[in-house]
């Protein structure tokens, strides 16, 4: 039986250090997933996407796609607003 080791220390002096590791970074994708569509991409951690799984299971129905963009319009939703509004002004 593994002997079970306290880690607080260890992962308080990770948090002190500040050091990025790969893990953390969002790296663009070069291509779109499926050809028909487009956005920005990005690599997202499997961990993360453990998490997005595990919230949006929690709506009924919801995709990881879909929580996402909805958290995206949920915080942005002021300043996109505003954007629209000058996008459309400039472009009538």
């Amino acid at each position: 039986m593994a002997k079970k080791m306290d880690l607080s220390a260890l992962v308080n002096q990770v948090k002190k250090s500040n050091v990025e590791t790969p893990i953390q970074k969002v790296v663009p994708v070069q291509k779109p997933i499926a050809a028909t569509e487009k956005g920005f991409y990005v690599k997202i951690p499997n961990e993360m996407i453990v998490f997005l799984k595990n919230k949006a299971s929690l709506v009924d129905g919801l995709t990881v796609k879909e929580l996402i963009n909805d958290a995206l319009l949920t915080v942005y939703n002021d300043e996109y607003q505003e954007f629209v509004k000058r996008y459309y002004a400039k472009h009538k």
